[in-house]
């Protein structure tokens, strides 16, 4: 399940072979990430990752916007990577 929003942001939800949950959301937007895509939750069942999905597209609409990426990946894991912190401030002016 994919969203593109209106300002460039996408919201990500799939089935994640390598993680250590089944499902996982990614956020992508050029003012927070470039063009790295952030993992940023994970679940345990479709049910739970629709759900995670919407509530995701609206956060993604706020400002200011702190994101801690998740790290799910069991290889990710294996090789010591540490997951960062990304934040998308309020625009100028506003």
């Amino acid at each position: 399940m994919k969203t593109f929003n209106d300002d460039g942001g996408v919201v990500s939800t799939v089935e994640a072979s390598d993680g250590e949950r089944p499902y996982e959301t990614a956020i992508h937007h050029p003012s927070i990430s470039g063009w790295k895509w952030i993992v940023v939750d994970a679940y345990d069942s479709w049910e739970d990752a629709s759900s995670g999905h919407k509530a995701w597209v609206e956060r993604l609409k706020k400002r200011p916007l702190v994101v801690n990426e998740l790290n799910n990946s069991l290889l990710a894991q294996q090789i010591g990577y540490h997951p960062q912190m990304f934040g998308l401030a309020e625009p100028a002016g506003n």
